[in-house]
């Protein structure tokens, strides 16, 4: 969908996924992120979010 390499890193903070995980389920997470998090005037772009769910969508039609 974004045509990027992409790394597995760990994160700070909560997120569903560590609930998830808790629970005995695996779990990652991922966003296409801004770098606003936790500041003043903290935004995202419309644009993150759509594309977001359809790498979503993507991944829950693939056989």
């Amino acid at each position: 969908m974004y045509h990027v390499d992409t790394r597995p890193i760990g994160i700070g903070g909560g997120t569903v996924g560590a609930y998830l995980r808790n629970a005995g389920i695996d779990s990652v997470v991922w966003s296409r992120l801004e770098d606003t998090a936790h500041q003043p005037n903290e935004y995202t772009l419309l644009a993150n979010i759509l594309g977001d769910a359809k790498v979503m969508a993507l991944l829950m039609v693939r056989e």
